[in-house]
């Protein structure tokens, strides 16, 4: 997986480092940022100048190799990003729980990455935001996702593909599915269909609204159960609040790889 779900605005940061290239170095400034802090508890004492990390970089040959680099020179190498925050603070696409405290959790927040490999946790949250989208559809306009899957026709197939050709895609090597309907009319839906939707190159805006209740009941579904971890729910919000915020600011939803 390893997907970027982000809300097609165009900005100065975009523009200036590229799309792909800003959300891959964001989301690895921000894993800096976390090791730092992890450390940080661990051991105090210690400087970021005496804390070394292995990692692996490309010589000019194209040959990878181990290097140890400290942590001071790591978050270094992202410093460049801080000229960028000042465009996120006032940004209406910056949907981030964390944008008025600042730094690279505060801005950037018109994205949301799917973790590679993507957690069994949430795909087994989509099955239960479509179990629950089924049982509401006479109230909530959520079924209106599974519809759109339905007429037309994602067949999840690149998914299925990756799963089977790809041990570091998803940690389940089986896909999920859910049945439902009447005798006349049984319909199965997969993750693979699901994700596919939800990660589709380009969602454009006539449907970001539909998607978002989608993701949004799904939350609901997994706050009532209570049985999806935190950071799972936590996920599911996030992108539930990227379609909410390109439906309000009637802009696409793209997904970049």
């Amino acid at each position: 997986m390893g997907i970027h779900v982000v809300i097609g605005k165009d900005c100065p940061p975009k523009q200036a480092m590229g799309v792909k290239n800003l959300l891959d170095r964001v989301t690895q400034a921000r894993r800096v940022e976390r090791l730092a802090a992890e450390w940080q508890r661990k051991d105090p004492s210690r400087t970021f100048e005496q804390i070394f990390i292995t990692r692996k970089v490309k010589d000019p040959h194209g040959q990878e190799k181990e290097e140890d680099v400290s942590l001071s020179a790591l978050k270094w190498e992202f410093s460049d990003m801080q000229e960028h925050l000042s465009s996120c603070a006032t940004c209406k696409a910056n949907v981030a729980s964390e944008r008025f405290t600042g730094g690279l959790f505060g801005g950037f927040g018109c994205f949301v990455e799917l973790p590679s490999p993507l957690p069994k946790a949430f795909e087994e949250a989509l099955i239960e935001g479509a179990k629950s989208a089924v049982e509401k559809s006479k109230i909530d306009p959520a079924i209106e996702f599974l519809n759109i899957i339905a007429k037309t026709k994602v067949s999840g197939a690149a998914y299925a593909r990756e799963r089977a050709e790809s041990s570091k895609a998803f940690e389940s090597k089986e896909t999920l599915s859910y049945t439902y309907g009447g005798f006349l009319g049984k319909r199965t839906i997969t993750t693979d269909q699901l994700l596919e939707a939800l990660t589709s190159e380009r969602v454009e805006v006539r449907n970001t609204l539909l998607y978002h209740h989608f993701l949004e009941n799904t939350h609901q579904a997994l706050v009532l159960g209570g049985k999806s971890p935190s950071d799972i729910r936590e996920q599911v919000k996030h992108l539930s609040s990227i379609y909410a915020m390109a439906a309000d600011l009637q802009l696409p939803v793209l997904s970049i790889k």
